[in-house]
């Protein structure tokens, strides 16, 4: 049973980071027990008096465990089959939800959870990895919020109907979109622009959150790592690229650049044997010679973009695709 829970466990995380057909082997997901001490969906542990440094790593095994399982949740409650059925205000309690279970884990009184979300990145990589694993959740599940704000808030603003509004690049309807955006019309645009600079916020920490951990980089899947990551900047180029002056405040001309070499330095690494990260690096370059004049590569100096005076707009529905895309996909 170990065995069989461990796989499990495993294969959700791969499952998350790349769109592959499944195996059917997530269906038990919920039928296989969590690891000893690993908090579960209705209870936190108490971790006063634990003896936390010697048995780290199952904590920490624990707690990427839980975050999981509340991606798989994620992904079902705002891209499942069943989105469309349910009732705007039903929407606005799951995505209400969702976020208060992230804040109350991030809440808990555990050795393991105490940074700030503006600390410098972790140095040890099981912090790094904790750490990306909560600011992808987080950053997934306020992505509705940054959608709606970059493709549909201005157009309903101007006349059109959210259904008009809530189309792909190609003027295909959105149906899953469509159904959680009347849910985020309930609420206060204050509300929706809070939360979408919250996804700006963990957009660009998941991004950075391995940059300060030295030597050789250990994790589940590495090209599902810097896919994800190539993901996040063409969301954060839409963002820049909107002009919003509540989001530009995060993600302004220099800081999305400074991303975008060290994004593509990131991938240059696995070129060499990934077909799909060589793409990327494609598509960030660009990217980015459409915001700014010219391509980034592998061995770009930021003082490069300090000479550079030149600066391209991305067509609005240059963007829009490109955003779509990522949206799509996850963190």
């Amino acid at each position: 049973m170990l065995k069989l829970t461990i796989l499990t466990d495993t294969c959700s995380d791969i499952a998350a980071e790349l769109d592959f057909p499944h195996g059917g082997l997530l269906k038990y997901e919920e039928k296989l027990p969590y690891p000893r001490n690993v908090v579960n969906e209705d209870t936190f542990p108490d971790f006063a008096g634990s003896t936390f440094r010697e048995e780290s790593v199952a904590w920490y095994y624990s707690a990427q465990l839980f975050l999981r399982k509340r991606l798989n949740k994620l992904r079902y409650n705002l891209y499942g089959e069943d989105v469309a059925k349910r009732s705007p205000p039903q929407l606005v309690e799951v995505l209400l939800e969702n976020e208060g279970i992230l804040n109350n884990w991030k809440s808990l009184p555990s050795p393991i959870n105490q940074w700030s979300d503006s600390d410098p990145q972790a140095t040890d990589i099981l912090d790094a990895r904790l750490r990306a694993k909560y600011f992808g959740a987080y950053y997934i599940q306020t992505r509705p919020y940054l959608d709606y704000v970059l493709h549909v808030m201005d157009p309903v603003r101007a006349g059109k109907s959210l259904e008009q509004a809530t189309v792909d690049a190609f003027g295909q309807l959105r149906p899953s979109e469509l159904a959680i955006f009347r849910g985020i019309q309930l609420m206060t645009e204050y509300q929706i622009k809070d939360k979408a600079r919250k996804c700006v916020e963990m957009a660009i920490n998941s991004t950075i959150a391995f940059d300060k951990v030295p030597g050789r980089l250990v994790v589940t899947n590495i090209m599902g790592t810097a896919h994800a990551q190539w993901g996040n900047m063409l969301v954060l180029s839409a963002a820049y690229n909107s002009k919003k002056d509540f989001l530009l405040d995060l993600i302004n001309k220099t800081k999305l650049h400074e991303l975008f070499v060290r994004t593509v330095r990131f991938l240059g690494r696995l070129r060499r044997t990934s077909k799909t990260a060589a793409k990327d690096i494609e598509v960030l370059q660009t990217v980015h010679r459409k915001l700014y004049g010219y391509s980034v590569d592998e061995s770009s100096s930021l003082l490069r973009y300090e000479s550079s005076q030149s600066h391209q707009g991305y067509s609005g529905a240059q963007m829009a695709s490109s955003a779509q895309v990522s949206f799509a996909s996850d963190a």
